[in-house]
């Protein structure tokens, strides 16, 4: 009876520590799989920020009304958009739980500094280097570097801030989407900012 018992018990035992070894190399392919990098999101690699693009916002700031037969100055380089605010906002337009580090991630890609063409454009733009107090009066765009929408699969897109002067600005997302290796405009969507 003894005997019996020692085998059950040591059953017991091996079916414990196949377990135990099973959830331990389980846990340990587990957090291999996650320290390793995420792959990099997608987003155009421009020099400038294309005419198309500035066209494309231009129709929709004169669809909402803006800057009807007024003049309308554009920054002549990328801005600095893409904040927690920005992405958190973005993040509730696709009504979608915000990515931290996605959001960082494409924040950080989005910092960089390029132009802004808009020669040719359909709009008459007014180039200015920044803003200063002498546009005041003025309707200003300021667009960001494009970056990885971390919210949406194989969607890129920009920041745009419209504001008089500097002040009372109104947000958009402009998205880019990769289509036989090129990018276009999607429908561009206004951002709710706090």
């Amino acid at each position: 009876m003894k005997a019996e018992i020692s085998k059950q018990k040591a059953k017991v035992f091996v079916g414990i520590s196949s377990f135990l070894l099973s959830a331990f190399c389980l846990l340990l392919f587990s957090s291999c799989a996650t320290t390793a990098p995420a792959p990099a999101l997608p987003h155009p690699e421009w020099s400038a920020i294309p005419t198309g693009v500035v066209d494309s916002f231009c129709k929709r700031l004169h669809d909402d009304a803006i800057a009807l037969g007024g003049e309308l100055a554009i920054v002549t380089t990328t801005q600095p958009l893409a904040t927690t605010t920005t992405m958190t906002a973005l993040s509730q337009a696709y009504f979608k739980r915000a990515d931290a580090r996605g959001a960082v991630e494409a924040m950080a890609d989005s910092h960089g500094s390029i132009p802004v063409a808009f020669a040719g454009s359909v709009c008459p733009w007014k180039p200015i280097s920044g803003i200063d107090p002498t546009h005041r009066d003025m309707m200003i765009v300021e667009l960001s570097s494009p970056l990885a929408n971390p919210y949406v699969h194989n969607e890129a897109g920009l920041f745009a801030r419209v504001s008089l002067g500097g002040n009372e600005a109104s947000w958009y997302w402009i998205p880019l989407v990769q289509r036989g290796g090129a990018w276009s405009v999607g429908h561009i969507t206004p951002l709710a900012t706090r």
